[in-house]
């Protein structure tokens, strides 16, 4: 008997073997390239694991150093002077101390959130506002004065009856923004 023929029955074996060891390397390399695309295209970008971690970043790092720290997600504190500078027309008939602006030809400002809550809730209001909607009353009364005017005020005061002298958007040239700016400082007036 020759050593072939004892071999023989092994030749199977062998192929098998020769497969399953290629069909591993091929697996493997799979396996690495998505790994190594997984950390290094997808990871910095926008997984779940980055966008978790930036939302937390604040707290965390408020508890490492003792201080607290602003929350990104949190609306942008609102600066007065920017705010004045939208505001700039309406010193001239408005009073908003907080401003500078000093002016008795129309309603006083200081309260405005306060004030404005009032007339929404009152039985004779007809503006577009719905009610407990402090901010639509609010941007309703820039956009469009004439909307709802307030009972009492004498004609002298406001104009024609049943008009009001503050023109569309304040007369001014207001985006959208500077608009939502603005009430967004009246909010926080009480």
């Amino acid at each position: 008997m020759s050593m072939q023929d004892d071999d023989a029955p092994f030749e199977v074996f062998r192929l098998g073997y020769k497969l399953f060891a290629w069909a591993s390397l091929f697996a493997t390399l799979i396996l690495t390239v998505a790994i190594m695309r997984t950390l290094f295209v997808t990871t910095p970008d926008g997984t779940a694991t980055t966008k978790a971690m930036a939302r937390v970043a604040p707290t965390l790092t408020a508890l490492v150093s003792g201080r607290p720290t602003r929350d990104p997600n949190a609306p942008a504190p609102i600066d007065p002077a920017v705010v004045a500078a939208k505001m700039a027309q309406c010193g001239a008939c408005h009073t908003l101390a907080a401003l500078g602006y000093s002016s008795s030809t129309c309603p006083d400002l200081s309260n405005a959130s306060t004030k404005a809550a009032e007339h929404l809730a009152s039985a004779g209001y007809t503006g577009k506002a719905a009610a407990g909607d402090v901010e639509a009353y609010l941007r309703e009364s820039i956009l469009d004065p004439n909307a709802y005017l307030v009972p009492g005020n004498t004609p002298n005061q406001y104009g024609q009856p049943g008009k009001s002298i503050m023109p569309a958007k304040g007369g001014a040239n207001l985006s959208d923004a500077d608009v939502d700016l603005i009430v967004g400082y009246l909010m926080t007036l009480r």
